[in-house]
């Protein structure tokens, strides 16, 4: 490097016309690439390399104006020297190096460099796990290129629609997936490359309607696809078409496992491995894929001798080609191989690997949407549990799954409390890579105890060092039962949690014990869902608008959940004794309070002993959070908005609330609602309608200890800090009225408890090991230590009655939990016959903390204190005066 440097120092003296051209650098530098493998990121290769990239880049920037062809190599100095710091294993300095170029002044490059740089940022932060940001970036690529050929542009449909998947975000990459074929479906004759591409979009129309298989029709439909998939890819010899050919039969093999089809899912994954091995460009990670599926479909045939064949052969080309990204699922699948052969000592370690894995893709993704990747980095942990279950080591078990449970929560508070600056972005980079490191080395397998011992030291270290670098806020990511049951012990709680795996579990938490419940062998999730979806069309949802017919609940299937979830573990857990549930899968959309202990008859709603009569209920995403004291609620003000005018149709009927328009209907209810909360808190600030500004509520948001927001909600369920309430547009403001949850992050939120009495607040996308991503939960990542949400579309006028009882019971000093409860109660013994369907009052689920929240009491109730005073004195007065007369 000194010699480098000294040579540009002479060079520096020479004249102007001695020294090379920027085009000859330049062609230096890619003579150099020619010949470049990746290597140590500070060989001398490298550095000489760079330093021609940097000479030739200074040179073109000397220059006033560039031609095109000059400010084409000019963008390529950038990206070959992106590539460089890519290839040594510094994606960081690599990401820096395109903003550099992105944010600067020199997109004096025509729309080619531009063009190449994006694709280098795209591919980046893709690889980073940011799928949000890679996918505007993509996005934004496609606007910048209009007239690029049919094959490129459709292309990066497919790329975004890659990343709209990865986030969840289904409909929109179902949408453009359906587009594309669409488009290319109906031209007669596709060349080779427009060919695999819709093949590639019916492939992946297929993975998603198989992730989604719950849904009426999808599972029909995903197989209808990928044999389409498959026959469209039959018909071309390109390596384009043969390499997604192989993938196109593993999506068909796994179509055909989940319809049941065994013998038809060997075939197709057989077909893969052949054409994997046929490749003209051989491609690791199909073939891994491919001998990943034919262990899957003989794991399920019970095939184990086989099955383990399959998954050693797609691990040794994982171990030959240092592919890891299908490493996970093939270590899975030994796992589960190992443990059906009752050889629990391999399966163990092969388990704790899986792990490691998980642990270190974790940590590379950490800045990006981590929770974008829970679908695929939950089932890992479950796999764990069933493990350790079968072994009975129940306390590993329970710890293991709660450690599995609400991570993207937990990060998005670390991120409302400690955004980091950017001078420290390198930093914390630097430690994310050093944890990776370590969580690969722990997954190697053979590690002797003493060597697990110490990098398990320095991954505590490490972890310690970017605790302290963020400043987080004390949130246990492993913690142990102990200081959980002395939380549950001071709540006066027990914690219900279940595992819906193989074998079917539920855990309860006591304050003294940890118990593991068998439950019945037949018990998954899509059972639950099954009978959940016969209690009410609010859990169809391919249903419309509910009408008031539809709003009578079946009993039936709430005695069966009962039986099935309850009655269990009912003999562990004292009479009314609080409960808080850890809801699993579908259960994060059930109100447990609604299990029925017997059945009095269809739509006897008056005479139906609901479990919320026996007990108070109160919803957590995961038992860590009992120890979140991130926030303590300092604040003491209590604030109402609401908007109840919207100028939509104004529909006659007790359900109007529950029809869609645009623009929506009036809420006349909400002007009662916070009326009566006014009366009951004079203290309160109220704001109504045209008073109910976003701005407004932005400047009480840090002071508010209750904070209770009344309007139409509006749920992003692909990303809930996209979901928002309608407040008020300011006049005098930029604000558009819309409440989104993203902007609470970057604001003080200190409330004690946030109440949302829209519709469906409660209510979202179901994330494996997140629960239910809806209002609720974009609130709770905001600050608040309790909010109350609702499951479906709520009657407004019932809601107006339950807020007013829950309140009053609040205000009487009871706890969170109780104070919902016997508003509950309260409101079924108010009203006989429909109206006492749970559709009327067991939308409101309270979540998070259940401590009483400190509230003066009614006006009404200090005027019956004063009247009662009065009476007593007029009584007593009388015997004073006698008493005092000599």
């Amino acid at each position: 490097m000194r010699c480098l440097w000294l040579i540009g120092l002479l060079m520096s003296f020479l004249p102007a016309q001695a020294q090379p051209s920027c085009e000859a650098l330049f062609g230096r530098a890619q003579q150099a690439l020619e010949s470049f493998q990746p290597r140590s990121a500070d060989s001398a290769a490298t550095a000489t390399m760079r330093a021609t990239l940097q000479r030739a880049r200074a040179c073109f920037a000397a220059h006033p104006a560039l031609d095109s062809t000059a400010a084409n190599h000019f963008a390529q100095t950038y990206g070959l020297d992106v590539r460089v710091l890519w290839e040594t294993g510094r994606p960081d300095e690599a990401a820096a190096l395109t903003e550099v170029f992105l944010g600067g002044p020199h997109l004096r490059a025509d729309s080619a460099g531009v063009r190449y740089m994006l694709q280098w940022r795209g591919f980046l932060l893709d690889q980073r796990g940011d799928f949000e940001a890679g996918a505007q970036t993509w996005a934004q690529l496609l606007d910048y290129m209009p007239s690029a050929s049919a094959s490129k542009r459709t292309e990066l449909w497919l790329t975004l629609a890659s990343n709209y998947s990865w986030l969840g975000w289904w409909d929109d990459a179902l949408a453009i997936y359906q587009s594309v074929q669409q488009e290319l479906g109906g031209t007669p004759d596709l060349g080779p490359d427009l060919r695999a591409h819709l093949g590639r979009a019916f492939s992946n129309e297929a993975k998603l309607r198989l992730q989604q298989r719950h849904l009426p029709g999808n599972l029909a439909r995903g197989l209808d696809a990928a044999r389409e998939a498959t026959r469209l890819l039959q018909l071309g010899e390109s390596s384009r078409e043969q390499h997604h050919r192989v993938f196109a039969y593993n999506t068909l093999s796994e179509a055909f496992l989940a319809d049941g089809r065994l013998d038809s899912a060997l075939v197709a994954a057989r077909m893969a491995t052949d054409l994997a091995g046929r490749l003209e460009r051989p491609t690791p990670s199909a073939e891994i894929a491919s001998w990943e599926a034919v262990g899957r479909v003989l794991l399920r045939q019970e095939r184990y001798p086989e099955a383990r064949a399959a998954f050693e052969r797609a691990l040794a080309i994982s171990d030959e080609t240092d592919v890891g990204g299908t490493r996970m699922a093939v270590l899975d699948g030994l796992t589960t191989t190992a443990m059906h052969a009752g050889n629990y000592e391999r399966a163990d370690s092969l388990s704790a690997q899986v792990l490691h894995l998980v642990e270190a893709d974790r940590t590379v993704t950490g800045r990006g949407t981590g929770k974008s990747r829970a679908n695929i980095w939950y089932p890992y942990y479950l796999s764990r549990v069933g493990l350790l279950l079968r072994q009975q080591r129940n306390e590993e078990a329970f710890l293991t799954l709660d450690n599995a449970r609400a991570r993207g929560l937990r990060d998005l508070r670390r991120r409302r409390f400690s955004e980091l600056s950017p001078a420290v972005h390198p930093v914390a980079d630097s430690l994310a890579s050093v944890l990776a490191d370590l969580h690969d080395q722990l997954a190697e397998p053979g590690l002797r105890q003493a060597d697990i011992v110490r990098l398990r030291g320095r991954v505590s270290d490490v972890e310690a060092q970017k605790t302290a670098l963020y400043g987080e806020a004390p949130i246990s990511e492993h913690p142990s039962l102990a200081p959980i049951q002395s939380t549950l012990a001071e709540r006066e709680q027990v914690l219900v949690t279940y595992y819906l795996g193989s074998p079917p579990h539920a855990f309860v938490l006591r304050p003294d014990t940890l118990l593991a419940v068998p439950l019945d062998p037949s018990l998954d999730a899509d059972r639950i869902r099954s009978l959940m979806q016969a209690v009410s069309p609010q859990w169809n949802q391919a249903a419309g608008p509910i009408e008031l017919a539809n709003a009578s609940f079946e009993l039936a299937p709430l005695k069966t959940l009962y039986d099935l979830l309850f009655a269990p573990i009912a003999p562990h857990i004292p009479e009314g004794a609080a409960l808080v549930v850890v809801p699993e899968g579908p259960l994060a959309q059930f109100p447990f309070g609604l299990l029925l202990e017997r059945d009095p008859g269809r739509f006897q709603f008056s005479d139906a002993p609901f479990l919320l009569c026996r007990h108070p209920i109160s919803t957590e995403l995961a038992a860590a959070l009992l120890l979140d004291e991130a926030n303590p609620a300092t604040a003491s003000d209590l604030v109402a908005f609401g908007r109840s005018v919207f100028g939509g149709i104004d529909l006659e009927s007790p359900l109007r609330s529950v029809y869609e328009s645009a623009p929506p209907p009036d809420l006349p209810s909400v002007e009662r609602e916070l009326h009566h909360f006014g009366r009951r808190f004079p203290s309160a600030l109220v704001a109504l309608d045209g008073a109910a500004t976003e701005s407004s509520l932005y400047r009480s948001l840090g002071s508010a200890r209750l904070l209770h927001l009344a309007s139409h909600a509006f749920v992003a369920e692909s990303d809930p800090l996209n979901s928002y309430i309608q407040l008020t547009a300011d006049p005098d403001s930029t604000e558009d009225g819309r409440l989104y949850l993203y902007e609470l992050l970057s604001r003080p939120l200190n409330a004690s408890l946030v109440v949302l009495s829209g519709c469906r607040t409660a209510r979202g996308r179901d994330l494996s090991g997140e629960g239910s991503l809806g209002l609720h939960y974009a609130v709770r990542a905001a600050g608040a230590s309790s909010s109350l949400g609702t499951l479906w579309r709520v009657d407004d006028a019932a809601t107006v009655e339950l807020m007013d009882l829950f309140y009053d019971h609040l205000a009487r000093g009871e706890r969170k939990d109780v104070a919902l409860q016997r508003a509950q109660i309260d409101y079924l013994d108010q009203h006989d016959g429909l109206r006492n369907s749970p559709f009327f009052w067991a939308a409101p689920v309270l979540y998070g903390n259940p401590a009483p929240i400190d509230l003066p009491s009614s006006p009404s109730s200090w005027w019956w204190l004063a009247g009662g005073g009065l009476l007593l004195l007029a009584l007593l007065l009388p015997r004073l005066r006698r008493a005092a007369s000599p």
